[in-house]
């Protein structure tokens, strides 16, 4: 009796959006593989084998693992996703790890009341910004490669936690360096200036005359005032010139170059992060260029993430100014609404860069 052949696997069939997880030759059977070219999956039965690879029965082409086909298809949702939809995943963001989140301000905290009872009001300032830039910073490259359950760095990892911070303080150094320096220097400035031209002003006051015991020369003196008419006391005597002291309040420049700084902060925040998490490079990041250019690359998606940012940003100032009307409290309180801004900061920020990632060249 002639032996049978075994039956071959059947050609694969065109696979339609999820179809693929049924095997093409086997449809009661989920798939273990998956083929980009016949764009069809194969049960665990059905790819040949040539040492460890999977090869496609039916193009002889690579196979790829079902869960890595399956982990595609979720970003590529996640990525169509606008960023108005994921206004909600931002404000739980923070919260996916409530310990970290906690340490963080704590942490912060501390800093800011060591330093407001120190007197370092810059350097404290300095410092704690510096923190929540690298927390976001974190926040931002962990949402930029689609992880979406963890923004604290690798404790026990000194380099992971190390670049975050360098990062974090290139982007404060170029984004809110220049407000920092206005803030810091420009009334010591104002200070000096107004202090000279009152010093001026009280060198060429003319020194009272001396009452005249006898009266005889006063007398006289206010005589001829009476016949001059009332001008003749304001007139300056001949020789000198009349002082107009020189106003002693702020400068308009000061006032201006604190304007223009306070913009470009806002500004420039979130491309600084930007260009720290796509160039891992401090250099890289304190060159405006880059950041430019990845706002160009972005396009609506950026402006859209601006926009949440400004907003974010804006909640954050106005808490921070009530919690500070708190005595002795306040400064430690209001880093818990800092802390968790600044992570939704990060978050946006990541979110409209993994959603361009393909187009960053950050995938």
């Amino acid at each position: 009796m002639p032996r049978v052949a075994s039956a071959a696997p059947a050609p694969p069939r065109a696979a339609g959006a999820g179809q693929w997880r049924r095997c093409a030759a086997h449809p009661k059977a989920a798939s273990d593989w998956f083929c980009v070219r016949c764009n069809a999956g194969y049960c665990g039965a059905c790819p040949q084998r040539v040492s460890q690879a999977a090869i496609c029965p039916g193009c002889d082409g690579p196979l790829t693992p079902a869960a890595d086909r399956l982990a595609h298809e979720a970003k590529a949702r996640d990525r169509a996703r606008s960023m108005r939809d994921e206004v909600a995943f931002i404000l739980r963001y923070p919260l996916v790890d409530v310990a970290g989140y906690a340490m963080l301000a704590v942490f912060v905290g501390i800093c800011r009341v060591v330093a407001a009872m120190g007197g370092g009001g810059g350097m404290g300032a300095l410092l704690t910004q510096g923190v929540l830039m690298a927390y976001s910073f974190s926040a931002l490259t962990k949402t930029a490669g689609g992880d979406r359950k963890a923004f604290m760095p690798q404790i026990d990892n000194p380099l992971d936690l190390a670049l975050p911070l360098r990062l974090g303080f290139a982007a404060v150094v170029i984004s809110a360096g220049p407000l920092l320096a206005t803030l810091l220097f420009t009334p010591a400035e104002t200070l000096v200036a107004s202090s000279s031209y009152e010093a001026v002003a009280h060198a060429q006051e003319p020194a009272p005359a001396a009452a005249d015991e006898t009266g005889d020369e006063g007398e006289e003196l206010a005589a001829d005032e009476a016949e001059q008419g009332p001008d003749a006391a304001a007139a300056p005597e001949p020789g000198f010139e009349a002082y107009e002291p020189e106003p002693t309040g702020v400068p308009a420049w000061a006032w201006l170059l604190f304007a223009v700084s306070f913009v470009w902060f806002l500004a420039y925040s979130p491309i600084a992060l930007i260009a720290a998490g796509l160039s891992r490079s401090v250099l890289q990041t304190l060159n405006p260029l880059v950041g430019l250019h990845a706002i160009q690359t972005m396009g609506a998606t950026y402006w859209h993430a601006a926009a949440l940012y400004t907003g974010l940003t804006l909640v954050q100032v106005v808490v921070g100014s009530l919690l500070e009307w708190i005595p002795l409290a306040g400064v430690f309180l209001r880093t818990f609404p800092d802390c968790y801004l600044s992570l939704c900061i990060g978050a946006t920020l990541g979110l409209a860069v993994f959603k361009k990632g393909p187009e960053l060249g950050y995938d």
